[in-house]
C-alpha cells in the first residue's frame, strides 16, 4: 500500500506540471489584448496637439504650423470678425503677433479639454515693434500678454479658433490710455511715454519698419571722405513688420547698357534699343551697385540691426550676419558708426 500511495502521487503531479506548462505556453502565444481609444486618451491627445502648436508658433516652425492647423477652417475674434485659416509662408500673415514679438516666448498657464474643444490660456512675452492699431510707437517694447484660445480638433489637426487677447492691458504697457469720452485709445502724457521708451531702449531708437530712401552714402579712407555711389546716391532699404529686409543701392553714373545675357529682341514688350555692356561697363555696374535680401533682428539696447543675408548680388555677403549699428530720430536713420562709415535715409513710407 505504501508503494500505491507513491506512485499516484507522482501521477498526479506529473499531471499537475504538464497541466502549469500547457497554461504557461498558450500565454506566452496569445495576442496581446488591444488598447481601444477612450475618450480620455483622445483629450490628451487633443491637448498635446494644441501645446504643439503653440510651441510651433514660438519657434515659427511653419512645417509644423502646416501639419497641425492648415488651411482649413476659420479664427473669430471677439468683435465678431472671422478670418480664414491660410498656409502662407509669412508667419506674419499666420499670426500678427508673431510678427509684433520677434522674440516672443509662449508659456501655457492652463489647458482643458472636453469632446472636440481644447481652452488654453497662454502667455505671451516678448519686444512689442511695429506699430499698434495704426500708430508708431514710441519705442519698441516689453510687454506680456495673455491669450484665451478654444481650438476645435477634427481628424488630429485644428479647424477652428476662437481667440481673445487683453487688448486694454496691451495698450497701457506701450504707453497709451483710455480716453473714457469718446472711447478710444489715445497718446498716453509725454512723461508716461517718456518712462516708456527709457523702459524699452537705452538708446534713440524707433521703429524700424517701412520703407526708406537712401540720401547720403559716405566712407572715409585715408582721411578722405568717399562717396562711392556719388554724391545723390540712389537706393531702398525696405524693413517689414514680419522680419525681412531687401536692400538696394546704385551708382545714377552706372553705365546704361543691357549686360550681354538678357535676350532682347524684336517683338519683346519690354524691348529697349539699348547696347549691349562691355566687359569695363560690366565691372563698372558690378561696382556700382548693392543688392541683397534675407532677414532681420534689432538689438535696440546696442542700437544695432543684423541683417541676415540670404541672396546677394555681389558682395559676397550670401549665407552671412552682417551687423549694422544705426541710430533712428523721428523719419532719419542713420546706419554705421559714424566715424569710418555712414548711411543717411528718410523715410517714404511704411
Amino acid at each position: 500500500m505504501p508503494g500505491l500511495r507513491i506512485t499516484c502521487f507522482r501521477l498526479v503531479l506529473a499531471t499537475a506540471i504538464i497541466t502549469i506548462a500547457a497554461v504557461a505556453s498558450a500565454a506566452s502565444t496569445a495576442e496581446p489584448p488591444v488598447q481601444h481609444e477612450t475618450p480620455a486618451n483622445r483629450l490628451e491627445a487633443n491637448k498635446a496637439l494644441v501645446r504643439a502648436f503653440l510651441k510651433a508658433l514660438e519657434t515659427g516652425d511653419i512645417t509644423a504650423l502646416n501639419a497641425i492647423r492648415g488651411g482649413e477652417g476659420e479664427t473669430h475674434s471677439p468683435n465678431g470678425e472671422s478670418r480664414r485659416a491660410t498656409t502662407s509662408a509669412n508667419l506674419g500673415e499666420r499670426c500678427p503677433m508673431c510678427a509684433a514679438l520677434p522674440d516672443r516666448k509662449i508659456s501655457i498657464d492652463m489647458v482643458m479639454a472636453e469632446g472636440d474643444l481644447v481652452a488654453v490660456r497662454s502667455i505671451w512675452t516678448g519686444t512689442y515693434t511695429g506699430t499698434y492699431r495704426g500708430m508708431v510707437l514710441a519705442a519698441p517694447t516689453p510687454v506680456t500678454v495673455r491669450y484665451v484660445n478654444i481650438y476645435r480638433i477634427a481628424n488630429g489637426r485644428i479647424v477652428e479658433n476662437w481667440a481673445s487677447y487683453d487688448r486694454l492691458h496691451l495698450a497701457e504697457q506701450l504707453g497709451y490710455a483710455l480716453n473714457p469720452a469718446d472711447d478710444r485709445v489715445k497718446p498716453a502724457p509725454p512723461a508716461q511715454q517718456a518712462a516708456v521708451a527709457n523702459a524699452a531702449s537705452a538708446t534713440d531708437t524707433g521703429v524700424l519698419v517701412g520703407t526708406w530712401r537712401l540720401v547720403e552714402f559716405e566712407d572715409l579712407e585715408n582721411g578722405k571722405t568717399v562717396h562711392r555711389f556719388g554724391k545723390q546716391p540712389s537706393g531702398l532699404f525696405v524693413y517689414t513688420a514680419d522680419g525681412r529686409v531687401i536692400i538696394h543701392i546704385a551708382n545714377p553714373a552706372n553705365p546704361n547698357c543691357l549686360a550681354p545675357s538678357k535676350k532682347s529682341g524684336p517683338g519683346r514688350i519690354d524691348d529697349t534699343p539699348l547696347p549691349a555692356c562691355s566687359s569695363d561697363q560690366m565691372r563698372a555696374l558690378l561696382d556700382g551697385t548693392v543688392a541683397y535680401w534675407g532677414t532681420y533682428t534689432v538689438d535696440w539696447t546696442k542700437g544695432v540691426v543684423v541683417h541676415r543675408v540670404t541672396s546677394d548680388l555681389s558682395n559676397g555677403y550670401a549665407g552671412t550676419d552682417q551687423p549694422r549699428p544705426f541710430r533712428l530720430t523721428g523719419n532719419r536713420l542713420e546706419i554705421g558708426d559714424g566715424k569710418t562709415w555712414r548711411r543717411v535715409l528718410e523715410r517714404v513710407g511704411r
